[in-house]
């Protein structure tokens, strides 16, 4: 967005209009008392552009005009809301509250970081436990095998018959232990999962107070536009 500043050709009001990225008009106000403003402000005077940052580029539209950022004489600098910018010769003071009803709401998304990120690790490690356990269950199968190979083997003369009841009881113990094992995991992990889910779906939502929308659909925090697809305001990342 592109905020356009200068003096009101008929009642010396400061002049306001706000630009959308194509430069069309999209609010177009005056601020101030009648006459307010002097001769020596340009009638469109100087240009502030919203930056992502929630800093303005400031940027004379005129090489005659005369503008001064915190008594520094400038053509263009970066400035914030905290700095004091005087427009003209005689120094006429703007006042940033004539800006405030053309500028989007912006919110800091920065903390929606760390969401994503807890997400993502919560989520890997629930993953890494279900293959470890895949894991673990298949050595039952090998467990199992080597029982029935070593008995096919050795089975005839009565030798390991030892070994091979050590097999089929480690396997036996094995099956029970997964099986038991499963039975409990296959209540508790999609419980785990939908914990998980339901506090990402909590925590990750717009931060304007007044939107609070659900943002999980972009994935990654990487994936965020610069606007909240739903209220429009503008996010600090």
């Amino acid at each position: 967005m592109k905020i356009v500043i200068g003096r009101e050709e008929q009642g010396s009001r400061l002049h306001l209009v706000a630009l959308n990225d194509q430069g069309q008009t999209v609010k177009d106000i005056c601020h101030g008392q009648q006459q307010s403003v002097n001769q020596s402000v340009s009638r469109q005077h100087l240009s502030l552009t919203l930056n992502d940052d929630g800093t303005f580029t400031l940027e004379n539209l005129k090489m005659q005009n005369i503008t001064f950022v915190n008594g520094m004489q400038v053509n263009r600098t970066v400035v914030t809301q905290n700095d004091r910018i005087e427009l003209g010769h005689e120094r006429y003071l703007f006042d940033w509250a004539a800006v405030k009803p053309l500028l989007p709401q912006i919110a800091d998304a920065k903390p929606l970081k760390a969401v994503f990120d807890d997400y993502e690790q919560q989520t890997a490690k629930i993953n890494k436990q279900q293959q470890v356990f895949n894991a673990m269950r298949g050595g039952t199968s090998i467990l199992t095998m080597g029982a029935i190979a070593v008995g096919f083997i050795f089975g005839r003369d009565g030798g390991f018959s030892t070994l091979t009841a050590v097999l089929y009881g480690l396997a036996l113990f094995a099956s029970l232990f997964f099986t038991v094992k499963s039975f409990i995991d296959a209540g508790k992990l999609p419980a785990k999962r939908k914990r998980i889910t339901d506090d990402f779906r909590q925590r990750c939502v717009c931060p304007n107070d007044e939107c609070r929308h659900y943002l999980g659909n972009y994935q990654f925090y990487e994936n965020l536009p610069k606007k909240c697809p739903y209220c429009q305001t503008q996010f600090l990342k």
